[in-house]
This record gives C-alpha cells, structure tokens and sequence, in this order.
C-alpha cells in the first residue's frame, strides 16, 4: 500500500468530510424544491433550515468534534501512515451504513411533502454538523506542515 504523510491522511479526511457536505447541501435543496412543487408556501422553507442549523450545531458540538478529535489523534498515532488509513475501518462501515440510510429516506420522500421536509431538514442538520468538523480539521491546524525533525 502507498505509504504517506499524516498531513495527507488529514487533508484526505477533511476533504472527504467537505464533499459529504456539499452532496448533502445539493440533496436537501432538492428536496425543498420538490416540496414547494407540492405546497407553493414559502414560509415553510425557514423552519427546516433554522431546525438544521440547531440540531447540525449539537451534532457539531457533541458529536462530530469528537470524532474528529479521535481520527486526529489516531492519524498522529501511526507509525507509518498508508493512503487507505484516513478513517478506521468503523467509521468506513458507519458512513456506508448512513449513505444507504439516506438513500432509501430519500426514495421514501418521493412526492410526499412531509417526508420531503423531514429529509431536507435531517441531510441539512448532517450537512452543518459536518461543517463544523471540517471547521474543527481547521481549529486543531491539522493541515499545518511539520518540519522534519
């Protein structure tokens, strides 16, 4: 396997975070179009993004620092980092679990307002929680080069 530096897993890692966002961004815009198709009232729109930016600020907070911090220190931890070592293999088989978590809600919301709006506002909440790990990559400097000692 390609042998890399811990900078690099690092990068890796908050990279992959920055696409989970912007793919749950896209999605959840998505959604709210196909639930104003169905009820034109724009009022509705406010509550699904004020609920996410509450509950992805919690997830932020309590959850998803944690797991950042945890990856960082385990990244730092190597002893000879390769390319596949960016995430252990639970965390692999989390996001997996989650991706087709999201699938099938999102097949499930298919022309129903409510559940339209309730996955706008869950892929919306995940979106901010993981911004705000990618904030934290950044806090902790997890892209700073180390000189070679």
């Amino acid at each position: 396997m390609i042998s890399v530096s811990k900078r690099t897993l690092n990068i890796i890692a908050v990279c992959i975070w920055f696409v989970g966002v912007t793919i749950l961004l896209m999605k959840s815009i998505v959604f709210i179009q196909r639930a104003e198709a169905i009820k034109p009232d724009r009022i509705w729109i406010f509550i699904p993004i004020l609920l996410s930016l509450f509950f992805g600020s919690l997830k932020a907070k309590f959850v998803i620092r944690k797991s950042c911090n945890r990856n960082l220190k385990r990244i730092a931890s190597l002893n000879k980092p390769k390319l596949h070592q960016f995430y252990s293999l639970p965390f692999f088989i989390l996001v997996l679990i989650m991706i087709a978590a999201g699938v099938t809600l999102g097949r499930f919301s298919n022309n129903n307002f409510a559940f339209l709006i309730s996955a706008a506002t869950l892929d919306l909440s995940i979106a901010f929680a993981l911004f705000g790990g990618v904030y934290f990559y950044w806090q902790q400097k997890a892209f700073a080069r180390v000189p070679n000692s």
